[in-house]
């Protein structure tokens, strides 16, 4: 069995990033990634660049109700006009109209510079790698006026949900201009509340929100990633059909094994997975590639045991390297060195 990006180009040991990085030229942080990540780029998200580049705020223009101010670093959902605001959202969902849901340049340079770069002809890489803030991380973390999450809110909260996916269509279209092949990354951090016996929110919630997401990057005929760099319940977005399941592997690994079984009954499905064996902290300072390489082989063969479905080959050959999580607030000679571990590792994995 063999995972592919494209029809000639397989996962298997392949190396990308999951995001940001700590740069602020857009242009010299895209060519970074295309020349060290050629094959699978990621455009840069450079939140050195200000309030704008952050998580929420990337993806916030035209979100219903959402109040952006950027001298004080803060953003929220303003009740004032809600009701309109969300049939606005709801709308354009209805008629997939997403050219009003643009991520601006100003809120992303990076991934202009990216598509720039490779239009003027002179990367052609297998396939692109976007990414978006996830709607259920959206809804946990930024609040209405009142402190109070806005998940909580049921009207606005499918708006929020509608709304990141047409976000979600636009960007895959855009970067469809440069390249037909697109992989869009949802970032979920905020799944890391449902792990446990006791989840902080419904798993309903979790998982009717990412599949909306999923089944938008999938209608646009993209596969979809997901990211959580902490624990969570993995099967949330597995049953939502997210292709590739991208993790924390330096750190988080034991939480993966606990979900064994379904992560290679996924890879059997012709799932994929992101290992983030790459520590985004000092460690990457001591490490080396070859122990890092060592401990992924390791991993594979631990999940081939405890999942009882698959080999350690098949394993191998659906995943993908990458650091554990972004490189956006790291000091910008670890981000480095944690860039060419990614580099040394794929290549011993793949050799």
């Amino acid at each position: 069995m063999e995972t592919q990006i494209n029809k000639t180009q397989t996962i298997g040991g392949e190396k990308t990033l999951v995001g940001s990085l700590p740069y602020t030229d857009p242009f010299y942080a895209a060519k970074i990634v295309l020349d060290k990540f050629p094959v699978l780029p990621a455009w840069p998200q450079l939140t050195a660049r200000g309030f704008k580049e952050g998580m929420f705020a990337q993806f916030s223009e035209a979100l219903p109700s959402l109040r952006l101010l950027e001298e004080e670093n803060t953003l929220f959902f303003d009740a004032a006009d809600m009701e309109s605001e969300c049939e606005r959202v709801n709308a354009s969902f209805e008629r997939r109209d997403c050219e009003g849901f643009a991520v601006s340049q100003e809120y992303a340079a990076g991934l202009y510079a990216l598509v720039q770069a490779i239009a003027n002809g002179s990367y052609k890489p297998a396939a692109l790698k976007g990414q978006i803030t996830g709607a259920f991380t959206f809804g946990v973390s930024v609040t209405d006026a009142n402190k109070k999450p806005s998940a909580n809110n049921p009207r606005l909260f499918e708006a929020i949900i509608r709304a990141l996916a047409l976000k979600a269509i636009w960007q895959i279209r855009l970067l469809k201009t440069v390249s037909q092949n697109v992989i869009l990354f949802i970032d979920e951090p905020g799944l890391i509340f449902l792990y446990g016996q006791k989840p902080h929110f419904p798993r309903e919630t979790a998982l009717y929100a990412v599949k909306t997401l999923v089944e938008a990057i999938h209608s646009e005929g993209a596969l979809c990633g997901l990211h959580c760099c902490g624990k969570t319940d993995w099967r949330i977005p597995i049953e939502a059909g997210v292709d590739i399941l991208s993790y924390d592997a330096f750190s988080y690994f034991d939480n993966i094994l606990e979900y064994a079984p379904e992560f290679c009954a996924h890879i059997q499905r012709s799932g994929s997975f992101a290992s983030g064996i790459i520590p985004t902290s000092e460690a990457a300072y001591n490490a080396s590639a070859e122990e890092l390489a060592s401990i992924q082989r390791k991993q594979y063969q631990l999940l081939a045991e405890r999942g009882k479905l698959i080999s350690e080959a098949e394993i191998a050959n659906a995943c993908i390297i990458t650091p554990a999580c972004g490189l956006g607030l790291l000091p910008l000679e670890l981000a480095e060195r944690i860039i060419e571990l990614t580099s040394d590792v794929s290549k011993l994995l793949k050799g």
